[in-house]
């Protein structure tokens, strides 16, 4: 079948209230292009024409050939908040610039997806702003514990603030299937704790990837990874230049902290030139 193509802000809009949302899951597994860049002029989106929800998730394919969704802006209390809410599809060549969202009470939130349920993300770069309670992510707010997940060729670029826990320039609250290659994220992040410049909690791996800017928050902070526990976490090949401030300790340039580290864990032939305040495991 020939894929939809979006040329505007309404046609998004109307794709969020009865193609894949709040009243309908008819054109949830359908391929979408954009057409063209659309500027939504800071027009507040609300959950009504927000792309899936918890009971239609998007499984489908989201191709921005390139194109820039430019000063989207959206708010709300509810968790799973992003420019779709739930994704196990894949998300391509799309530009989201200067957005700027604020979940202050809901979790599982970031500009693009807010809970992760499968499927990709790759070449993906963003922008802005946003503020939400715990896992917080640029490109991904949450993943489930189990599941085949891949962020590849993305960029986060904004800053991110939570004033609970678990916050990633990249993905929150990732998974063991998580797989984040060549990513960067040039990111400050103001948290609690469990959160890093590119994974808050939870990966299986991390490779060719960069985090710059800074992340301040109390204990289990990563410039890399905060948290992973559990899981054969392995990190290959990762620089990270973020400074990071914790008040009271398991503060690190690379990898904070893990909990019954899986006996594969690995850390190689990553390294971090950055500032450590008030950490007492450096």
């Amino acid at each position: 079948a020939a894929p939809f193509i979006i040329c505007n802000a309404e046609q998004l809009y109307d794709l969020g209230q009865n193609g894949c949302g709040d009243s309908g899951s008819t054109d949830c597994d359908k391929v979408f292009v954009l057409g063209a860049d659309i500027d939504f002029k800071s027009e507040l989106m609300t959950s009504s024409n927000r792309i899936s929800n918890s009971s239609n998730s998007f499984t489908g394919v989201f191709d921005g050939r390139n194109h820039t969704l430019q000063n989207y802006k959206s708010d709300g209390t509810s968790s799973s908040r992003g420019f779709i809410g739930y994704s196990s599809g894949r998300i391509i060549n799309l530009n989201l610039k200067n957005s700027q969202m604020n979940y202050l009470t809901g979790s599982k939130s970031s500009f693009l997806v807010g809970e992760f349920e499968g499927g990709g993300i790759h070449n993906v770069k963003v922008s802005g702003d946003i503020t939400s309670a715990s896992a917080l992510g640029g490109l991904a707010g949450s993943t489930e514990l189990s599941g085949d997940y891949t962020v590849v060729r993305s960029e986060v670029i904004g800053s991110l603030t939570t004033p609970e826990y678990t916050a990633g320039g990249i993905v929150g609250s990732g998974g063991g299937e998580l797989k984040v290659f060549k990513t960067k994220s040039s990111v400050n992040i103001t948290t609690t704790s469990q959160s890093g410049g590119i994974v808050g909690n939870r990966a299986g791996l991390i490779k060719k990837s960069k985090s710059t800017g800074s992340l301040i928050g109390t204990s289990n902070l990563g410039g890399v990874l905060g948290v992973s526990s559990d899981l054969d976490t392995a990190i290959y090949q990762v620089y990270s230049s973020m400074d990071v401030s914790g008040s009271s300790g398991r503060v690190s340039g690379v990898w904070a902290s893990g909990t019954n580290i899986g006996k594969e864990s690995t850390l190689e032939d990553s390294y971090s030139l950055y500032s450590i305040i008030d950490g007492s495991n450096t």
